[in-house]
């Protein structure tokens, strides 16, 4: 008895992590996209939406059980309708940002960090995310006609409708972790970055290869296994090259920040 209030506690444990790192993933991101931006009543709106949204799924997570959870991976999915009214507000007040971030202007021209840079970044990472949602949206038509032939569990169903927008979204948050990188070398150097053209290819880069998630939905049909094995094991690969590039890149700009100042002075 004691071993399966365990593994009970356990499995709810991996559930709220899960919660815990999109909601944490996706709230960073939407902060990231209004640094430096024209803020207005449309933001100050999106951002209370985000909390309630948040407030909603963390509360009935809490309640969940074994038996209400429909999905646990990638995107977890639990039989709750405030949970599914949260998620949505979420979600939405996430995607409604990331237009915003698109259509709305940035602040006057800072001497410690580049606008341009950072603009990029923002916009690269706002169009990658609306590209995530536009994902779910195929899939959603593509298990839809499928569901009038066969019969689907809830379980198949969610985890295909997010199958490839969770790997889109893993290339927001390697957009948004650079654009966290960049903002805080400018801050520390007190000046723009030296590698500027390479920082904005890099991010031109990774919009470029996060678009072959929409070759997956092109070449293969939903419900075949090279679908999903398309995204699990070519996907992390393209992750991995502009990554690693961007960590090179990046470790150059911090060599020349903190000895090449000394040696010149």
């Amino acid at each position: 008895m004691a071993q399966l209030s365990m593994l009970l506690s356990n499995f709810q444990l991996g559930i709220y992590l899960n919660v815990f790192l999109l909601l944490c993933a996706l709230s960073i991101t939407s902060a990231v996209w209004s640094y430096n931006r024209e803020s207005n009543i449309i933001d100050l709106i999106l951002a209370r939406f985000l909390f309630i949204g948040i407030l909603i799924v963390a509360f009935s997570s809490v309640q969940t059980g074994k038996d209400d959870l429909i999905v646990s991976g990638h995107i977890p999915i639990i039989d709750d309708i405030f949970y599914i009214l949260g998620l949505s507000i979420f979600l939405a007040s996430v995607f409604l940002s990331a237009i915003q971030t698109i259509v709305t202007p940035v602040k006057s021209q800072s001497h410690i960090v580049n606008n341009r840079l950072i603009r990029i970044a923002q916009m690269t990472s706002a169009i990658m995310f609306i590209g995530a949602v536009s994902c779910s949206i195929i899939s959603y038509i593509s298990i839809d006609s499928l569901r009038k032939i066969v019969p689907l569990s809830y379980e198949y169903y969610y985890e295909m409708l997010f199958w490839s927008s969770f790997y889109m979204l893993q290339f927001v948050y390697v957009q948004v972790f650079m654009t966290i990188v960049l903002i805080s070398l400018q801050k520390l150097k007190g000046s723009e970055l030296i590698y500027n053209d390479s920082y904005e290819m890099l991010l031109c880069l990774n919009l470029f290869l996060s678009m072959s998630v929409f070759f997956g939905h092109y070449q293969y049909d939903i419900e075949s296994t090279t679908f999903k094995d398309f995204y699990s094991l070519y996907m992390p690969y393209l992750l991995f090259i502009v990554l690693s590039i961007i960590m090179i890149v990046t470790l150059f700009d911090v060599y020349h920040m903190l000895f090449a100042n000394k040696s010149s002075s």
